[in-house]
């Protein structure tokens, strides 16, 4: 009987056994490139004056880039870590339908104001893996890094700008389910912190597939929201959505 049992404990560990050292044991490197079309939309402030990116300044969709590298390792207890750059950049160039003051500037009714925003950032994650087999599972921290800026500027009242330079911290999650033998994958990634009133997510649905080689692609859909009364003395409340398709690579 003791030999039964001892048996039947020695299969279940040999039928775990793959799970935790594909897991544990090998050391994996990850990396992409996406292109992203970026609608903004909301509005943004560092005066008395709530400017909306549509309505004021004509604010046009366009495509940017992102990229990623991720590094998952055999070590326990140590995260496994990626870091992403997401560039962010829209322009528009529109006559002023009321007067709006920005950076210390005043912008007539009529005065053609060319505008930029930028909401370019890096992510810093580590997040571990909870879950890895056909459902799995990461949870971590995100702390993204924002390096942009906003800048107004016409041929009357000159150019004002505000930089957006700051770190937010953030909880990450990422879970999927792989479609088994098919090499195809069903995944969501959702990034997010609130407090005070204030709200930072940044969500991304999608499917992937990765076929020989390690050579694979994904097609969804993001979208990042800013909804904070200071960030770096603008009160911003902004989101920018849309479709991305990215070629990924895993050696």
């Amino acid at each position: 009987m003791r030999r039964a049992v001892t048996l039947a404990l020695a299969g279940v560990a040999a039928t775990a056994l793959p799970v935790t050292s594909q897991a544990d044991m090998i050391l994996g490197v990850f990396a992409g490139a996406a292109l992203w079309q970026q609608e903004l939309s909301g509005e943004f402030s560092d005066s008395s004056t709530v400017i909306d990116v549509g309505d004021d300044l004509g604010i046009d969709d366009d495509s940017n880039a992102t990229f990623y590298v991720a590094l998952e390792h055999f070590v326990p207890l140590i995260p496994n870590i990626r870091v992403e750059r997401n560039e962010i950049e829209l322009s528009g160039s529109q006559v002023l339908t009321r007067t709006i003051d920005f950076g210390g500037n005043t912008y007539l009714a009529t005065d053609r104001v060319q505008s930029d925003i930028d909401l370019g950032h890096f992510d810093f994650i580590l997040y571990y893996e909870l879950l890895d087999n056909w459902v799995s599972l990461d949870l971590g921290l995100d702390v993204k890094w924002f390096d942009g800026e906003i800048v107004l500027r016409s041929a009357a009242s000159g150019e004002a700008s505000e930089a957006l330079e700051s770190p937010v911290p953030m909880l990450y999650a990422k879970a999927s389910l792989s479609l088994p033998f098919t090499g195809w994958t069903l995944a969501a990634d959702l990034r997010g912190i609130g407090y005070s009133g204030d709200s930072f997510t940044d969500s991304k649905a999608f499917v992937a597939y990765e076929g020989g080689y390690g050579l694979g692609f994904e097609l969804g859909y993001r979208r990042l929201e800013l909804d904070v009364d200071d960030l770096d003395d603008v009160m911003v409340n902004l989101t920018v959505d849309g479709a991305y398709g990215a070629i990924t690579y895993h050696f």
